[in-house]
């Protein structure tokens, strides 16, 4: 997919092919009842890596967690 950043600028010009990059994501959680009591708790990571696991890693894009 194009970026069309290459336009902007000469020194953007290895930033026109966008990379579809590999994904990942985690979520663990917890409830406690106790009587008429529920508590619940609850996390989740998404997230791209650095470098593919599959296929390359050369084109443009924007690593990152959450």
């Amino acid at each position: 997919m194009r970026t069309y950043r290459e336009l902007v600028s000469a020194t953007l010009a290895n930033e026109a092919i966008m990379s579809v990059p590999d994904q990942y994501m985690g979520r663990a959680g917890i409830n406690y009842s106790r009587r008429s009591l529920v508590v619940s708790a609850g996390m989740r990571l998404e997230g791209i890596p650095v470098y593919d696991l599959i296929g390359g890693s050369g084109d443009f894009r924007r690593p990152g967690y959450i």
